[in-house]
């Protein structure tokens, strides 16, 4: 796992959260508190943080000394509740530990532990149930959910690190969970080892520079709509980002390594329309993309475009019944397989150029005569392992094998037994193009590999054929080592 320590906000970063809370009570005087400034702590007169919440009247601020105290807390009135030097609020195990039902409260600065363990209850390091409620520099340990925005609307969760109950996955709450609350924000978070980050119901959402690790799927949207899902980080979940019956969402710039769960796929869409995906940074997930039945409106396209799909075991899935989506511009490199489809089939109504440009293929042997940057022959996807494997993904076993090589070299030399191609990009790029800067990365001589990659399909074609012909051969018709002539012996000569 990537050690990512807690980090207190920039300056400018604070400055807009604190844009996001109530208006800032008049300063008290030096040293003194009033009523629109409390301070609590361990040696203070007022040591309760409950009691000093019920006491401050709305505008005000609690300012909470380091420490640890008791929850739960419930802040039913519109204050600012700010944490130095990190006080502590402990749940001691029951139920939710801090509770927000007013609108237009700032919570910054605690470590928040200690939830409850109850998933009919929601159990929860925080809970808000309110509008334009800032939950800002905060730290959640042993919570079963972290922060959990309730019919919240215009919510800012920012710069908060999150780390579930020590569970089973399946047994987790949600790091992040967000329910009827349109207009909210989840900006810079980290959440660690939590089941998902959730959208359920909610429009216009902004998950931004988010940082997401060990969970079942990293950001998970439900029936969610005009979402903006941009520059987070989504490393060794199940899934990375699944969109589930949504439509109008943007996801761009965002980096998925490793997502390799049982459905393993680093961006997944499921019956999801008017979706955007651009210069994403996939490697080494089971599948990088997977489009199941999107879009499902017969009016829909998606587009997917720019994005680097490198490494993976299958560069994109798709079931039988996606259509009408435009794929270009997008680098498969070195995937095990570009392109599948689940029950072998094979895809329709997808565009896979525009404009006079394709896609990237690493696996493309064409060339580019006139330097334009476009192959001159279309990129055929049609390997028959590929194809094979698609209807019995068992088969999948002796991928990069012997066998699956000498099966591939023999289908490109006998072009009789290569399978209808899964997909036919008719302007396939020359020149891989990542959608982030790749340092110490060599240009590539496209020129040069396409003449390697014929001289290598020619000798193992060659042998390929040597070998099946020697093995039809009959016994006696076959080459044998050139032996020297029989002298002749006397017994042979007649008088």
């Amino acid at each position: 796992m990537l050690a990512i320590p807690f980090v207190p906000l920039s300056p400018g970063k604070k400055a807009e959260a604190l844009s996001h809370s109530p208006a800032d009570p008049r300063p008290s005087a030096a040293g003194t508190d009033t009523p629109a400034s409390l301070t609590v702590c361990p040696t203070c007169e007022l040591r309760d943080l409950t009691a000093a919440v019920q006491t401050a009247i709305p505008g005000s601020t609690v300012v909470v000394e380091g420490g640890r105290y008791e929850g739960p807390i419930s802040i039913d009135k519109p204050i600012r509740v700010i944490g130095k030097a990190r006080p502590e609020i402990d749940g001691t195990g029951a139920g939710s530990v801090v509770r927000i039902t007013s609108p237009d409260v700032y919570l910054e600065g605690f470590i928040v532990t200690n939830s409850g363990s109850s998933h009919d209850r929601e159990d929860a390091g925080i809970v808000v149930s309110a509008p334009r409620v800032t939950v800002v520099g905060n730290e959640i340990r042993d919570a079963l959910f972290g922060i959990y925005l309730h019919s919240a609307e215009e919510g800012l969760i920012q710069g908060n690190v999150i780390s579930s109950k020590q569970l089973p996955e399946a047994a987790r709450g949600d790091g992040i969970k967000l329910w009827y609350s349109p207009r909210s924000r989840l900006i810079d978070n980290v959440v660690r080892g939590s089941r998902d980050v959730l959208v359920w119901f909610c429009e216009e959402v902004a998950v931004v520079g988010n940082y997401i690790e060990g969970g079942r799927y990293g950001l998970h949207f439900m029936y969610s709509h005009k979402s903006t899902i941009e520059r987070n980080v989504l490393i060794g979940n199940s899934v990375g980002i699944y969109l589930m019956y949504g439509s109008e969402q943007r996801v761009s710039e965002n980096t998925l390594i490793n997502n390799r769960g049982p459905s393993g796929y680093g961006i997944a869409l499921k019956e999801t329309d008017v979706v955007l995906i651009e210069q994403n940074f996939l490697e080494h997930n089971r599948a990088g993309i997977f489009l199941d039945n999107s879009p499902v409106s017969l009016t829909a396209r998606n587009r997917i475009s720019a994005n680097w799909i490198g490494y993976n075991d299958i560069g994109m899935l798709f079931t039988a019944a996606t259509s009408r989506n435009s794929i270009t511009r997008n680098s498969f490199v070195d995937n095990l397989e570009q392109v599948s489809i689940d029950g072998g089939y094979r895809l329709g109504g997808i565009e896979w150029s525009d404009g006079g440009a394709g896609n990237f293929w690493s696996d493309y042997v064409g060339f580019d005569s006139d330097g334009d940057g476009i192959g001159d022959l279309p990129y055929r996807n049609e390997t028959l392992l590929g194809s094979l494997t698609d209807r019995y993904p068992d088969l999948n076993f002796f991928r990069l094998s012997l066998a699956s090589s000498a099966l591939d070299i023999g289908t490109r030399a006998v072009p009789l037994f290569l399978p209808e191609p899964k997909l036919v990009d008719p302007a396939p790029l020359i020149q891989a193009v990542p959608p982030f800067s790749r340092p110490n990365s060599a240009p590539r001589n496209s020129s040069m590999h396409a003449l390697a990659s014929v001289a290598l399909i020619a000798t193992g074609s060659s042998w390929y054929l040597w070998l099946m012909l020697s093995a039809r051969m009959p016994k006696g018709r076959r080459p044998s080592k050139r032996r020297q002539p029989r002298l002749p012996r006397s017994s042979d000569v007649q008088y």
